[in-house]
């Protein structure tokens, strides 16, 4: 460094300088002497004169300073005179100027040191304080080196690229996010030409980054050296020079393909729940299939574990191979070793061939599988089974995609205890429905082994009581066909319960007329109220629609065990039936009132009166008949009515039962129009002829009681004991008539009926056949019919019906 004072040049002159223009230098100045050693070589420098700003970066004063040494002054300087002697030897020995820089310790403080050799044996400094030079340099140091290490070290890829895509500048991150192995073998490629994925063309971010200058947060997709697609987040800015041309680009890209692919696979975990049906079988299909597809492996397994027999078996899969299917021990299988195997949270594999399961599985070998995420299947806190993925690639797999299979596979849990339970429901139901059948099938069994041998009590009586002529002996008669009635009435209830508890009772609708159905149900029950001396009243002036449609058989059952029930508990008073009907939106609306003077019902026992066996506490003292279940059958069959009852009592004054039900009116197609009416059945006088009838028959009692109510007629029976008897007798001899009965040994009725009307129809005739049952419900009647029979006779039956109904058949045939 030179400088210039009035013309002169100080470190020029070789006279003495004077003190003034000393002192008017503007830097601290300072001269030396030179201190040589034995050698020759220059080792310390003595003060000879000095200006006041030496003076005051000295501290001292210049009397103080003269004739002292440098480093005595300043000890910085006897550290590093010796290196700086032999730095600068050669501008000393060669009188050259030369410049250095200082840092004195002791005062905190930088100088550059300009040097002058004036003489062999003196040198001149000048110092000028470059203390904040100093720390603007040593704070651009620091922050190059901070940004070099934030540039080198970053997690984000930086980037500097000229406008046409040739790269200039690439830290690590972005090196080995695009998979190269260093800048130099980045830097041959173009990203402009190669960089990008087609479908996120770069174009249109240039265009877009030309137009604003800078980007903030733009995502595409970018291509890596093995051809794999990434997606990225990039922030880029224009550099341009002072004339606005564009000098490079220079940005940040931030790896997003994991977060993306996660938005996906989530996005795709919404829409699963979407296919979701009822179906719970079909759905842990949906669950297998779509763990597959959301983590993008080559096949997915739902595999169950089943403790009891020791066996693991594939329940469900999606694209898997045949090796990997199981069923049998699960010992050495992957899914049963990683994921069920004292597990509850999801294994994840990456590689495994480096594995311990890998060689244990040695179907696993065959598949050529390479990466396993597995999760248990648990249910009701037990671990069943597990849900797994495989994929063809070793594969690290992410903490969304654990999350993901982790919640398909509880989702699969829910599936699976679903099905569970519906098919223990469904087992349950059936189990239940056999044993329901069961139960019907014995109560219609004890219902027809009752009736057979009743029907042989019953008419015998009745026929001894029109001969009988002896008042004590006809009484004792009439008291057994009594008791006969009084059992059949306990059979029908509990016949009519088992077949509504079983569900085979159905509706079999017709016309009918209200006021005679009342009227004749009414009078049923004369015998009844006149033993007990009760007055009936019946008012039937509300009945505004007289002709209806519906199902007047149950009605009428409905109406008989109300007012059996009246009269089982009146033992004095009066019965009052009163009925009403009206017309609403196309429906009958019937109102029916039955009212006792009976002993009524407490209010604690009101809401039981209707269940099953209930005949409240009266049992106990014998005073009531019947089984308890007529109630019960009236409320069952007026809910399949969609009608009502209810009933209002109170203790020692009666009860009044009020039944609402619904009815059509009278269909105008009326063709064959039953109306209910009371009429006697008259014996029909039969043509004169021998009508020739075949008797199938297994009981001897009632064979020998068709013989006897028969025997006034000119009939020529014929009796067989079973159905096949009753075929083959058939097919040997013409009949006018066969009666059959329905429950035979050998061959039942139904089967004997249709092999005589197979027989029949090669002949081209057709013979009546008469059902003899102790199957009373009108769908037993449907039965005998589906069958080939002509009519059906219920047992027990009296002689004027059974002769009746056979005089009907043969001259309607």
């Amino acid at each position: 460094m030179t400088i210039q004072i009035n013309s002169m040049d100080i470190f020029g002159q070789k006279n003495k300088v004077s003190h003034q223009l000393i002192q008017s230098i503007p830097l601290a100045f300072a001269k030396f002497e030179i201190e040589f050693n034995e050698q020759g070589d220059p080792y310390n420098l003595i003060i000879n004169e000095v200006n006041e700003l030496f003076e005051k970066i000295a501290g001292h004063s210049r009397n103080d300073l003269i004739g002292k040494k440098l480093s005595d002054i300043f000890p910085e300087f006897n550290e590093k005179m010796s290196e700086r002697f032999k730095t600068y030897k050669s501008y000393i020995k060669n009188r050259k100027r030369y410049q250095s820089e200082i840092f004195l310790e002791s005062i905190n403080k930088w100088y550059d040191v300009f040097i002058n050799v004036p003489e062999e044996d003196s040198l001149t400094i000048l110092l000028s304080e470059s203390t904040n030079r100093k720390n603007i340099e040593e704070e651009h140091r620091l922050n190059e080196k901070k940004f070099k290490s934030l540039y080198e070290n970053s997690t984000i890829g930086l980037y500097r690229t000229s406008s046409t895509g040739e790269i200039l500048l690439a830290n690590k991150s972005l090196i080995n996010l695009l998979g190269y192995e260093s800048f130099e073998e980045l830097s041959k490629r173009n990203l402009e030409k190669e960089g990008f994925d087609p479908a996120n063309p770069r174009s249109e971010f240039k265009k877009l980054l030309e137009k604003k200058g800078e980007i903030i947060g733009y995502e595409s997709s970018w291509i890596t050296k093995d051809g794999n697609t990434i997606f990225i987040r990039e922030s880029a800015r224009t550099v341009n020079d002072k004339d606005g041309k564009n000098l490079f680009y220079e940005g940040t890209v931030e790896n997003i393909t994991e977060k993306k692919i996660a938005e996906i696979q989530i996005a795709a975990l919404n829409s699963l729940f979407l296919e979701v049906g009822i179906d719970p079988a079909q759905n842990i299909q949906i669950y297998v299939k779509k763990t597959c597809e959301i983590i993008n492996g080559t096949c997915a397994l739902y595999n169950r574990i089943d403790y009891e027999n020791n066996l693991l078996v594939t329940l469900s899969e999606y694209n898997a191979p045949a090796e990997i299917l199981v069923n049998g021990d699960p010992e050495g299988h992957i899914c049963y070793e990683t994921t069920i195997k004292g597990k509850n949270k999801p294994v994840a594999i990456e590689n495994l061939l480096e594995s311990e399961y890998f060689h244990p599985d040695p179907k696993l070998k065959e598949s050529g599988l390479k990466s396993y995420l597995g999760v248990p299947v648990i249910v009701d806190d037990e671990t069943i089974g597990s849900l797994c993925v495989f994929s063809e690639k070793s594969k690290q797999y992410t903490q969304t995609e654990l999350k993901i299979i982790n919640t398909l596979a509880k989702g699969l849990s829910l599936e699976q205890k679903r099905s569970d339970v519906e098919q223990n429901l469904i087992k349950a139901i059936g189990e239940a429905k056999k044993a329901n059948m069961v139960k019907s099938q014995f109560l219609a069994n004890m219902s027809h082994e009752i009736r057979t041998p009743l029907n042989g009590i019953m008419g015998f009586s009745e026929m001894l009581l029109t001969q009988e002529s002896d008042p004590k002996k006809a009484r004792m008669l009439q008291m057994i066909e009594d008791s006969g009635n009084q059992l059949l009435q306990i059979i029908n209830d509990i016949f009519d319960y088992s077949r509504i508890e079983s569900g085979k009772i159905k509706l079999h609708e017709d016309n009918f007329k209200l006021r005679e159905l009342i009227n004749e149900t009414v009078s049923f029950f004369d015998q009844a109220y006149k033993s007990k001396e009760l007055q009936v009243i019946v008012n039937l002036d509300g009945i505004t629609e007289n002709n209806l449609f519906g199902d007047y058989f149950k009605f009428r059952q409905i109406l008989i065990n109300v007012i059996d029930n009246a009269i089982k508990f009146t033992d004095e008073g009066s019965i009052i039936v009163i009925a009403e009907s009206k017309l609403t939106d196309s429906k009958v609306q019937v109102n029916l009132i039955v009212e006792d003077t009976g002993i009524g019902i407490n209010s604690d026992q009101i809401e039981t009166i209707f269940d099953e066996f209930k005949q409240l506490e009266y049992y106990l003292t014998k005073q009531i008949k019947g089984t308890g279940l007529g109630l019960t059958i009236s409320k069952k069959l007026l809910d399949l009515l969609s009608g009502t009852i209810n009933v209002e009592s109170e203790p020692g004054k009666g009860s009044r039962f009020i039944i609402n039900l619904p009815f059509k009116t009278k269909t105008k197609t009326d063709q064959k129009n039953k109306e209910v009416i009371s009429k006697p059945m008259e014996l029909r006088e039969e043509k004169n002829k021998t009508v020739k009838i075949l008797l199938a028959e297994d009981n001897e009692a009632n064979q020998f009681l068709i013989k006897a109510i028969t025997k006034s007629k000119d009939w020529d029976i014929t009796v067989v004991d079973d159905g096949d008897q009753a075929v083959e007798q058939f097919k040997k001899d013409k009949f006018d008539l066969v009666l059959m009965d329905v429950q035979m040994p050998v061959m039942n009725g139904y089967e004997a009926t249709k092999l005589i009307r197979e027989f029949e129809v090669e002949k081209g005739t057709h013979t009546p056949i008469i059902a003899l049952t102790a199957y009373a419900m009108k769908s037993d009647r449907d039965l005998c019919l589906e069958a080939g029979m002509d009519d059906y006779i219920s047992k027990p039956f009296k002689r004027q019906q059974f002769l009746d109904k056979i005089a009907e058949v043969i001259d309607k045939d």
